[in-house]
């Protein structure tokens, strides 16, 4: 029999045995003893009904049983299939190694025939082999090349006992090891498993408070992430501020030490009394000498606001320190400080404006405005309608914070970005994008005149029931995405 095994704690095995009928009272013959390594983790097993594995020749039930190692946990059995043992059994105990360098790792595994051929596939976690391209070798351990670092892989091999007689696939994983990075470097979590610190990143909390947790969640953890469906979250339990400590470490950065970086990144909390401290150092635990830049607040809870800190010997970097540290500010117990759209890049001396926003919105006209983060005093728009390709829009210069666009066409979604001009050759990044749709005109319409509600925004129904151009309604969204 083979099946896939999870427990809620790993003090809990399965037994796995025979019985000679399904009554309470029945002598269980015990075949094997099943415990997964990892909680909440399927593993699949094979277990072997026969004579040489302690089968009695006579029982026709099969039994599995909660060992009873721990209280209050379950054991979930799923998938479960009852065969022929094969003639070519599948290899048996594989695990990756990553090489120092990252971008390889040997395979090993136990061969449980006599096969001296298998087949490897490998690939993404979650890849089907049956789909997969692999290679046939006859070296057991074997390595693979051209891996990416800090990833996380899922492999397979088969035996291939004789021509025609091969076994089925066996399972095993590995992560290469992480590396350090340079800008740019970006990071939005969505890759990161929930409850679980991001690929190459590193953490602690120094008040033995197993709630105090710096980890990647998802969207039922207090709010929305601001992109995707993960973001980084600290959570400071009851820790004390000034004392108790909560961090995030981010993979080494190579190129920090040339005073020229940023964090560009978005925040929020789930309470106006807990910040975020940003600051660096020469280590990533909670030994290293920590050297605050930064302590970041949002105006509203639970809102994302845009941040950006300065890895500069003008705003307090020394120099040296090689990680990043974000830390809660435990300014409130029970409190979350959340990060989401991480990026480590060279320092422009231009920033993207923020929050633009679209006002006075005509059948075919709009005003818009946005913030500043510098001096700029020219700026420069691009709009098209929605879903457009960036620069392929129209474009226009504004002088001020505040211009119209205009020769839009009526009950139209348009998409609008900004960005600053600083100077000859010094130009910002694109602002997020900010989607609105034009009003209706109020105009007679004349005969013929023909709408069936089905081509776009002229007459797109809106969620509360509405048609768009048969109330005039205004609508305006507030897109995430960039």
């Amino acid at each position: 029999m083979r099946f896939w095994l999870r427990t809620d704690n790993v003090a809990s095995s399965l037994i796995v045995g025979t019985a000679v009928d399904s009554g309470s009272l029945a002598t269980i013959n015990t075949l094997q003893t099943l415990t997964p390594t990892a909680n909440q983790t399927y593993q699949e097993f094979t277990v072997d009904i026969s004579t040489t594995n302690g089968y009695n020749g006579t029982d026709e039930f099969i039994v599995l049983q909660h060992n009873m190692g721990s209280t209050f946990t379950s054991l979930y059995v799923d998938d479960f299939n009852y065969e022929e043992i094969p003639s070519c059994v599948r290899p048996t105990a594989l695990s990756g190694t990553s090489m120092p360098t990252g971008d390889s790792a040997e395979l090993n595994w136990t061969e449980v025939n006599t096969a001296t051929e298998w087949e490897i596939r490998y690939g993404a976690p979650g890849f089907d082999p049956d789909t997969a391209t692999g290679f046939i070798t006859t070296n057991n351990p074997d390595t693979i090349t051209g891996l990416a670092t800090g990833t996380p892989y899922d492999f397979y091999v088969r035996s291939i006992c004789t021509v025609g007689d091969t076994s089925r696939w066996s399972l095993g994983n590995f992560q290469t090891d992480c590396q350090p990075v340079s800008a740019p470097y970006t990071n939005g979590f969505e890759n990161d498993a929930i409850d679980s610190i991001p690929v190459c990143w590193d953490g602690f909390q120094n008040f033995n408070q197993v709630n105090a947790t710096f980890t990647v969640e998802g969207p039922g953890f207090v709010g929305q992430p601001r992109t995707g469906i993960r973001s980084l979250v600290l959570y400071s339990w009851n820790g004390v501020a000034g004392t108790d400590r909560v961090t995030s470490v981010t993979p080494e950065f190579t190129d920090m030490t040339n005073g020229d970086k940023r964090l560009d990144f978005y925040l929020s909390t789930s309470n106006l009394s807990s910040d975020l401290i940003v600051g660096t150092s020469n280590g990533t635990d909670a030994n290293a000498a920590f050297n605050p830049i930064d302590t970041l607040s949002v105006a509203t809870v639970n809102t994302w606001e845009r941040k950006v800190v300065e890895l500069t010997t003008a705003n307090g970097y020394n120099g040296t320190d090689t990680y990043v540290m974000l830390e809660h500010s435990m300014g409130a117990n029970f409190s979350y400080v959340r990060i989401d759209d991480f990026e480590y890049e060279q320092f422009l001396s231009c920033l993207a404006p923020t929050n633009v926003t679209a006002f006075n919105i005509s059948s075919d006209s709009a005003d818009l405005t946005w913030g500043v983060l510098d001096t700029a005093t020219q700026w420069q728009i691009e709009y098209g309608t929605r879903g457009y390709t960036r620069g392929t829009g129209t474009k226009q210069i504004a002088n001020a914070d505040t211009a119209t666009i205009s020769g839009l066409t009526e009950a139209t979604y348009y998409d609008v970005y900004v960005r600053a001009i600083c100077g000859a050759g010094d130009t910002s990044r694109w602002s997020t994008k900010r989607t609105f749709v034009t009003a209706c005109d109020l105009l007679p319409r004349t005969l013929p005149f023909y709408e069936t509600w089905d081509n776009g925004p002229n007459g797109t129904q809106l969620g509360n029931g509405v048609i768009v151009c048969d109330t005039c309604l205004l609508y305006t969204s507030d897109a995430a995405d960039d």
